[in-house]
């Protein structure tokens, strides 16, 4: 029953717009607990006091609706006019705003007044209708200059899920989708940066990704990929790593790299001996340039890091040509300036 204090049904669950995480149980008058609501619904179990049921309690209605994650009414976008109405000076008209402010708008002279991102159900007009709005599309605190986490594009076989990190938020709630509307991945888990999901589970192509943004505080803000709403794609491709020794001669250098002619990005001062200095994620096809960021020459092998004989240059070009493991051994020699 969906009323203060009542416990409620898969009936109910469905009523109350609890979003289901994977295909929710069809109606019915069966009592729902905790545990079955963290199985087929979006639910922040940290709130209280929905986190202290145990998993075979049930919880109660408003409870749920506390912890129910992106249970927050939609934003639209609203183009307003102002009408010539004689006498009408000083009429202004309210709304709610991304922020959860209420806003108030004043303007005297007719015409029109601009784009606003209200909250639905909340835009006020104070007297004789003198604003009329008209809805132009979905909007979202993103678009009043906040950046929100989004999927990291291309993603690779065998890496977990990433997000762009943006301070002060979490992604919560994550379901991944195939072309074909399956859904292949789904959880309630909060995420900062990273979702653990290690995506060598799916086959190479393209999917779609649905999750909620909450701040690191605990408010909802956003939802992408929900019918309506911004959705990201996101192209999965084979993953390929490159292993890197690297060995200093005559005091050694500074290695960098770059991938397909980008940018150079430092790794690390050379140890004097022939060390594991890490792996590179890239992909297959890559080509990547190593050298030294001071200038000194530089020498590859693909079995053992080279000695001070022949081979040295100003830089390494290395072709990334299978996906998977892939071996460089390198060699910085000090003593020769490029």
């Amino acid at each position: 029953m969906r009323t203060t204090n009542a416990l409620i049904t898969y009936t109910d669950t469905n009523i109350m717009g609890l979003y289901p995480l994977t295909t929710a149980p069809a109606n019915s008058s069966e009592i729902v607990t905790r545990g079955d609501l963290e199985q087929w619904f979006y639910i922040d179990n940290t709130v209280s006091p929905f986190n202290s049921y145990t998993s075979n309690r049930c919880p109660r209605y408003q409870d749920v609706l506390g912890a129910a994650i992106g249970a927050l009414p939609n934003f639209y976008l609203y183009d307003v006019t102002r009408s010539a109405i004689p006498g009408a000076t000083g009429a202004f008209f309210t709304y709610v705003s991304p922020t959860g402010t209420t806003e108030t708008i004043l303007q005297n002279t007719y015409g029109y007044v601009g784009e606003f991102c209200m909250q639905e159900g909340s835009y006020q007009n104070n007297q004789y209708s003198v604003y009329t709005i008209s809805q132009v599309g979905v909007c979202y605190p993103d678009n009043q200059g906040t950046t929100y986490p989004r999927p990291v594009n291309p993603q690779y076989v065998g890496t977990n899920f990433a997000f762009t990190t943006s301070p002060g938020y979490e992604v919560r709630g994550v379901a991944v989708y195939n072309n074909a509307g399956g859904q292949l991945y789904a959880t309630n888990g909060v995420y900062t940066d990273q979702l653990f999901l290690n995506v060598g589970t799916f086959p190479v192509g393209n999917y779609f990704v649905r999750y909620f943004v909450y701040t690191t505080a605990g408010a909802f803000v956003a939802k992408f990929g929900f019918p309506g709403y911004p959705a990201y794609e996101v192209l999965l491709l084979d993953s390929a790593t490159v292993n890197v020794w690297l060995n200093g001669i005559n005091g050694g250098g500074t290695l960098q790299y770059s991938v397909n002619f980008g940018p150079n990005i430092e790794i690390g001062a050379t140890v004097g001996y022939c060390a594991y200095f890490g792996e590179l994620t890239v992909e297959e096809g890559d080509s990547i340039v190593f050298s030294d960021i001071f200038g000194r020459v530089i020498a590859s092998s693909t079995t053992v890091c080279p000695d001070a004989g022949g081979g040295f240059g100003c830089e390494v070009n290395y072709s990334v040509l299978s996906s998977g493991a892939n071996y460089v051994y390198l060699t910085i020699n000090g003593a020769t300036t490029c």
